[in-house]
């Protein structure tokens, strides 16, 4: 069974989601091999999450069975004044 974390999720509703390009390498460690395999989603909660949609490996899965999806990346953002959150409302990705 896997279910997503609301305290790593956002707060206020998805303004907007969008795949991020393959030529993006987001995780230097495992790389996405030239395949769509991260997306980022925006919110006017301040938060930015990039999450990785690859599959879960199965000794994951046995050592956590109850696995809990998160955001690979998560990014608060905050008016430089400090007097609160800044939303985004949209995001564009442009590919090569």
């Amino acid at each position: 069974m896997c279910s997503s974390s609301i305290v790593a999720s956002h707060k206020n509703f998805v303004a907007d989601i969008a795949y991020i390009p393959p030529t993006i390498n987001v995780d230097k460690r495992n790389p996405s091999g030239g395949k769509y395999t991260h997306f980022i989603s925006i919110s006017e909660d301040g938060i930015v999450n990039i999450w990785d949609t690859r599959m879960v490996e199965k000794e994951a899965l046995k050592v956590t069975p109850e696995y809990i999806w998160k955001p690979y990346l998560k990014m608060d953002l905050f008016k430089q004044d400090g007097s609160g959150e800044l939303g985004l409302s949209r995001i564009l990705m442009q590919k090569d």
